[in-house]
């Protein structure tokens, strides 16, 4: 059940998920056998198992499994989040241990990454993207390219610049997602005043099925914005018109998730389930649906709660 709070915690994480994908080749398995095993008996590896080593040995002394106390905040010490084999099978560092938040899986990542640095190349497409835009400091497209290159990275500097390179002579479209990625770069640096501008200044300029989908988006990133600013209650008004809907978009599902979050941190827990549950219903495969479902608590998803519900920083 503790791989149920990565899986809905910083591992549904967009930013996470992008460098995941991007540097490294993911696995997920679980040490219990399926008749031992109290979650998903499916999980169990002997492979990744036998390539890693036994969990006993690496946790070296660290409290072992998972515990969620009364108020639904989970303790894992001795759980592992990530661990690392280089493709000859040695093991890079002790790994990444117990619960946390986006933020601070990608600040994990991010060191495995600066001390093993010939595993982690750039490939050959990403290094072209990278020199057309260099060379064409001009090209909205090809600042476009790099800047959802680097936003994929983690290299939120690098989307900033990108994004202020383009902007200059962009066409309506490609200017709408510039600024788009500015803004989620922005925020996640910390700097949400300038974030929340560069979403403001994006406007009705995108048409189309791919300007509808950025226009959710971009109401999703504002809510975000209000509640890392300590309004609830704005980012329910903003985002509850965009619950009702008869076909489903990219964004619906972080629609559904968010808004619910914001009605739990208003206190409105029932109106909260009623939105995760629909979530889960209707959108099983979306990218935030575990989190949905984790938010729900034990007893009815099954799975150690959602950790955002109690925790603020850490979260973009």
């Amino acid at each position: 059940m503790v791989a149920e709070v990565l899986r809905s915690g910083a591992y549904s994480d967009e930013v996470v998920a992008n460098l995941v994908q991007r540097r490294f080749v993911a696995t997920m398995y679980d040490v219990a056998p399926p008749a031992k095993n109290y979650g998903d008996g499916s999980a169990y590896d002997p492979d990744a198992i036998a390539a890693v080593g036994p969990m006993d040995e690496l946790r070296r002394g660290r409290r072992g499994g998972g515990s969620e106390d009364r108020n639904g905040r989970v303790s894992a010490d001795g759980y592992p989040t990530a661990l690392f084999l280089a493709p000859d099978g040695e093991r890079l560092g002790d790994g990444l241990w117990g619960i946390m938040p986006p933020e601070r899986l990608l600040r994990g990542l991010r060191d495995v990454i600066a001390k093993w640095p010939k595993y982690f190349e750039p490939t050959t497409e990403e290094r072209a993207v990278v020199a057309r835009a260099d060379a064409q400091p001009d090209d909205a497209d090809a600042q476009l390219d790099a800047a959802r290159l680097s936003w994929e990275l983690a290299e939120f500097e690098a989307v900033v610049s990108r994004a202020d390179r383009g902007l200059g002579k962009a066409a309506p479209p490609i200017r709408a997602e510039l600024q788009y990625l500015n803004a989620r770069a922005l925020t996640c640096l910390g700097r949400d005043d300038e974030a929340r501008t560069s979403l403001l200044a994006i406007g009705e300029t995108t048409i189309g099925e791919a300007g509808a989908a950025l226009t959710l988006a971009v109401q999703v990133a504002l809510a975000r914005l209000e509640l890392r600013a300590g309004k609830p209650e704005a980012a329910v008004a903003r985002l509850r018109p965009f619950c009702t809907f008869t076909a489903p978009m990219r964004h619906s599902g972080a629609v559904l998730y968010t808004t619910g979050l914001a009605l739990w941190r208003q206190g409105a827990h029932d109106e909260a389930k009623v939105l995760w549950r629909q979530h889960r219903r209707e959108l099983p495969f979306d990218r935030l649906a575990r989190r949905s479902a984790a938010s729900l608590g034990l007893d009815e998803a099954e799975a150690f709660r959602n950790q955002e519900l109690f925790e603020t920083k850490g979260w973009w």
